[in-house]
């Protein structure tokens, strides 16, 4: 392996929106991303409450609505600069439920 382009490479860079051009409507390709879009919608939610659960605060209905407009925010951000789709993790559900976790939202621990 060579790895010399590495050293040559900025340490920023700046991806360009639409980098493989602007977005074409089709209707089969948006029903699969609807598709795909609910089932993201589903595990959010899901993650979301064990999240609740787990550090003792109740969810409402207006949190998991704020949970799932981020996901299409950030979902939408990431499609403009050529990235996948952002969704709330059940990875952080897992890191909440470990002892003596400091991750934002998971604070005060459980005893």
């Amino acid at each position: 392996m060579n790895f010399a382009k590495v050293g040559e490479a900025s340490a920023f860079g700046f991806t360009p929106p639409f980098l493989f051009g602007m977005p074409k409507f089709d209707f089969v390709a948006c029903l699969t991303m609807i598709i795909v879009l609910l089932i993201t919608a589903v595990e959010s939610t899901g993650s979301t409450i064990a999240t609740g659960e787990i550090v003792g605060k109740r969810v409402k209905a207006s949190d998991i609505g704020n949970v799932l407009r981020a996901d299409g925010v950030a979902t939408t951000i990431g499609g403009i600069f050529n990235s996948f789709p952002y969704t709330a993790s059940p990875r952080t559900s897992a890191w909440c439920a470990s002892p003596g976790s400091r991750a934002a939202g998971c604070w005060p621990p459980r005893a």
